[in-house]
């Protein structure tokens, strides 16, 4: 069998690479400046979908463990709402962060002197490609709001101590036709 293989190199991270000086340039200068790239409107559109298909996917997860959607913020003992870690905390184990979940303390609020350390940990997925979002700071927000997937916990809308999130067999126009996150 005779087959293809079609590779495409870049001479100056090769070289680099391998510790090798690069060849002057064409005015005999040896400096060779390295050029940020714009990404293009098609790169960021497959990323932005890539990204948003594993928070999806991560969200899906949670619920396939725990039985139910994870509530736009965690329970949080005498803690406002607005100062209790995100959903984006409770699907850090299901987008392969273990350790990065373990590490927040659930029971202090999000801008805590030791969970504010953690915020530049944020995985990647989290940024929106040639996004301009600060530290902490995200491009994908849940959506919020009655009959929400990621819907508060239970404990605020009833004022029990139940913190039962929103499940699959509830959602009546199926997760195909629902917006979670954007």
């Amino acid at each position: 069998n005779i087959g293809t293989l079609s590779l495409k190199l870049n001479k100056n991270q090769l070289l680099k690479q391998a510790g090798l000086p690069r060849p002057p340039t064409d005015d005999g200068q040896d400096t060779h400046e390295e050029k940020e790239v714009e990404p293009t409107p098609q790169f960021i559109a497959r990323q932005t979908a890539t990204s948003l298909r594993r928070i999806g996917l991560a969200i899906h997860n949670h619920h396939s463990a725990y039985r139910q959607m994870p509530p736009t913020a965690h329970l949080g003992k005498d803690l406002p709402p607005e100062r209790r870690l995100s959903w984006r905390v409770s699907i850090l184990p299901f987008l392969e962060e273990p350790e990065l979940y373990e590490k927040f303390k659930h029971d202090e609020p999000w801008d805590s002197e030791h969970n504010r350390q953690l915020i530049e940990l944020m995985p990647q997925v989290y940024q929106a490609p040639g996004g301009a979002a600060g530290p902490g700071m995200t491009h994908y927000l849940a959506v919020r709001g009655d009959g929400a997937i990621l819907a508060p916990p239970q404990e605020w809308r009833q004022g029990g101590n139940m913190s039962m999130g929103t499940r699959i067999a509830s959602i009546a126009d199926g997760l195909s036709n629902t917006l979670a996150v954007v």
